[in-house]
């Protein structure tokens, strides 16, 4: 017999819990913190950083472009 197995939960389900423990335990709740130290980690391409600038500026309502 074969047997199929599925996960319970979504790839983004999952990265948004362990983010989300992420940001409380290791950076008290900011997600600038987080932000700051990914980049500060490793180099984005410049498509990373359009796609992060497009997300900040959705987040907040594409004001001051």
């Amino acid at each position: 017999r074969t047997h199929v197995y599925q996960a319970a939960y979504s790839e983004d389900q999952t990265q948004r819990q362990i983010v989300s423990e992420l940001l409380d335990r290791v950076f008290d709740g900011s997600a600038a913190k987080l932000v700051l130290q990914a980049l500060a980690a490793r180099k984005a391409s410049p498509g990373e950083l359009a796609e992060i600038r497009k997300l900040l500026d959705a987040h907040r309502g594409g004001k001051d472009k």
